[in-house]
């Protein structure tokens, strides 16, 4: 029997707690703990409520506090650890093999199709979008596809995890209820992966972000590329060109080039297979933008097998961002390999996806006070995010005022101040909490003092928009609440309009 640590009793802890008591025993498990037979033992920094202790009971697991044993001697003392994606073990001196990945797991137990979803912008409402789309899709096509969908259901049943939705340990007990599962993944839940392999793996794309954890742009390109690393010939990634070309894109070149999964590679500007072939073999196909339209491209030996016009612009831009919607088109092509049917249900499923509540937090208008129309960008934690939203409502011809904060994880957002000076657009900028020293902004120690001054110096046809270029984490629990305490601010002021 071994010891079997798990580090951290939040959401993924008590899932894992769950997960590894009820397959106690199965077979499976060998093949990353090296045994079926354990004793499970709980590590937190803090106090376990009365429910938890309750958990902790009924599982017959035990509990190590922080002042009991620090991390660093719990890892030591087990022979397997299972840690929470969201504690950084940088700083923790271990043997690397003792630490497996919930991820591994998931892989293991979950025998359906798996579409996985990472990058540093956009891949939340990419992967909620592409899962109301799939499920749409699926309940009108049905032929050369990666999915068996059951005779009793009009749709596949499609499961939202990972990052938001169903944790992947719960949705692996729960795999006899769904038909695929589309995840969403972070860089922290895929830098300790080893095995896992989705069938379709997109990386939408890659911008400095949690530099304070993974160190240089390399390292974090490395988490991410785990989503890939163990693809076969029989899978397909889906990647823009950007990464290819951008700072790390040689690394990334080189590790593709070690690979044998099929790649569609995705870009805003016009783009040949001459051109890709000089980065990254195995391209079957590309999705573009070429005056306006999405084109798509689909080749055979190398050759132009295919080309369609599957949409304007125009008519996707209403959901999210172009850039997202290249990445749900490639993905959906690997999905069913059918472009011509692509072309004819497309048009019909956009309007499917215009009640998706994780479109929430990113740039979504909320409010008109005193011809002041409000928007909440909260979910912007990468200065990228910031200036998409900027771009988009500049289309709109009038002034914003713009509010930054929250944590920049590493980030220098020099170039983002650089950014917003230079946009016409740009009325007045304001930071909050710990983003003090963002220069040229009108600092306010909480947000609830910005609100106050905007309501003071906006004037009618401005727009104020919340796009923080941060983490939330220096004032609030999480972006949503982030959001949401600033839609409540700025409520209140509507009433006496």
């Amino acid at each position: 029997m071994i010891k079997l640590g798990i580090v951290g009793f939040g959401v993924v802890g008590k899932s894992a707690l769950s997960f590894l008591s009820r397959y106690r025993g199965d077979a499976r498990l060998a093949e990353l703990l090296g045994d079926v037979h354990y004793a499970i033992v709980i590590w937190d920094q803090r106090n376990l409520e009365h429910h938890e202790q309750e958990m902790l009971q009924a599982y017959g697991a035990q509990f190590i506090h922080e002042s009991e044993t620090s991390l660093d001697d719990f890892i030591f003392s087990c022979d397997k650890v299972l840690s929470s994606p969201g504690v950084d073990l940088q700083s923790v001196t271990y043997p690397h093999k003792k630490i497996v990945c919930e991820l591994d797991f998931f892989g293991l137990f979950f025998k359906k199709p798996v579409i996985a979803i990472t990058g540093s912008l956009g891949k939340t409402t990419t992967t909620i979008v592409f899962a109301k789309v799939l499920e749409r899709l699926s309940a009108i096509m049905s032929t050369n596809t990666i999915f068996a969908k059951p005779h009793d259901h009009e749709s596949l049943r499609v499961a939202v995890g990972g990052n938001i939705g169903t944790g992947m340990l719960d949705l692996a007990m729960q795999s006899d209820n769904f038909d695929c599962a589309v995840l969403e993944l972070s860089s922290w839940q895929l830098e300790r992966s080893k095995r896992f392999a989705p069938d379709i793996a997109v990386w939408t794309n890659l911008y400095p972000n949690h530099l304070d954890r993974h160190g240089t742009m390399l390292e974090y390109a490395r988490a991410k590329y785990a989503l890939i690393a163990q693809q076969t010939e029989q899978q397909y990634a889906v990647i823009p060109f950007d990464l290819l070309t951008g700072e790390v894109g040689q690394e990334i070149c080189s590790w593709l080039d070690q690979s044998f999964v099929h790649i569609i590679v995705t870009s805003t500007d016009h783009i040949t297979i001459d051109t890709v072939h000089q980065y990254v073999k195995n391209c079957i196909a590309t999705v573009f933008i070429q005056d306006q339209d999405i084109i798509f491209d689909v080749f055979e030996n190398n050759c132009l097998k295919q080309r369609m016009k599957l949409a304007q612009t125009s008519e996707l831009l209403a959901v999210t961002f172009i850039e997202n919607w290249l990445h749900i088109i490639g993905a959906l092509y690997a999905s069913y390999q059918s472009p011509d049917n692509l072309i004819r249900f497309l048009p019909d499923v956009v309007s499917e996806v215009l009640d998706n509540p994780y479109t929430k937090h990113r740039v979504e208008y909320f409010a008109t006070v005193r011809d002041v129309d409000f928007y909440n960008d909260s979910k912007s934690t990468v200065i990228q995010a910031t200036q998409a939203a900027v771009r988009k409502l500049s289309m709109q011809g009038r002034p914003i005022i713009i509010i930054l904060g929250g944590l920049d994880k590493g980030v220098d957002r020099s170039a983002l101040m650089t950014f917003l000076v230079n946009m016409r657009s740009i009325k007045k900028i304001y930071s909050f909490g710990k983003a003090r020293d963002l220069v040229p902004s009108t600092y306010f120690s909480t947000l609830d003092e910005v609100v106050q001054d905007i309501m003071t110096v906006m004037q009618p046809h401005d727009v104020v928009l919340l796009s923080p270029s941060g983490a939330s984490y220096d004032l609030f629990k999480n972006y949503q609440q982030r959001g949401d305490v600033f839609k409540e601010l700025v409520l209140r002021y509507s009433d006496s309009v």
